[in-house]
């Protein structure tokens, strides 16, 4: 809610909660950049697996995956979560998936290229 509602005022200093932030320059955007970074390692760190996740762990992943500074942990752990709940029938391909980075897993998984089957 407060993401979405972009009223972010931070007049404090504060330490990052990711390293990988450290890349990424918020522009004017700085609340919401401060927001993302805190819920994606609340999601990274609450549940082991999605499979262990439940409604706040959902709620979570939709409040920071559309937005630019979430990483591509984040988009895994919806489209897995969301296949084992059975609110998606598949996994998709995205174009932060298939990016080759030092921070995305399986790149090549995700452009279809370990299997026939994305």
């Amino acid at each position: 809610q407060h993401i979405n509602a972009g009223n972010f005022k931070i007049a404090e200093r504060f330490v990052m909660v990711a390293p990988e932030f450290d890349d990424i320059d918020p522009k004017d955007e700085l609340g919401l950049w401060f927001s993302v970074s805190i819920l994606e390692q609340l999601a990274k760190l609450s549940v082991y697996s999605g499979y262990f996740g439940g409604d706040d762990y959902y709620e979570c992943l939709k409040a920071i995956r559309d937005h630019k500074c979430a990483g591509p942990e984040i988009e895994r752990r919806w489209q897995l979560f969301r296949l084992l709940k059975g609110t998606q029938k598949r996994l998709e391909r995205s174009n932060q998936l298939t990016k080759s980075d030092p921070d995305n897993l399986n790149p090549s998984f995700w452009r279809g290229e370990d299997t026939n089957k994305l």
